[in-house]
């Protein structure tokens, strides 16, 4: 049996799917599995939590670097981080459940 591009890349998007995140307006918008983006997008998420560590360390600026980065677009990152009112607790629920769920699709 011959194997498709088709259906490797339906495979993939099974395995290492996306995350969408409904937004309060009804928007939607989507967090890229980390196999999934570039090169310099998977290196801004690798370091985030070396980021938290740093002293002096803007918790909700560092989690808002990585959501814009995660997101399919900047535009759609934009998004989702102002519609977290700056509030540290809602950018790390939203982080870490993004982190869980690739995590989980990966194993």
């Amino acid at each position: 049996m011959a194997l498709s591009l088709a259906d490797i890349k339906a495979a993939a998007d099974a395995k290492y799917g996306h995350k969408p995140i409904t937004l309060e307006d009804g928007t939607t918008v989507t967090l890229v599995n980390p196999l999934r983006l570039s090169k310099d997008a998977r290196n801004v998420l690798k370091g985030t939590s070396a980021r938290l560590k740093e002293e002096g360390a803007d918790e909700f600026e560092v989690l808002a670097d990585a959501l814009i980065a995660a997101a399919k677009t900047k535009t759609e990152g934009k998004k989702l981080v102002a519609s977290l009112d700056n509030d540290v607790a809602y950018a790390m629920g939203v982080f870490q459940g993004y982190m869980e769920e690739v995590q989980a699709g990966e194993a």
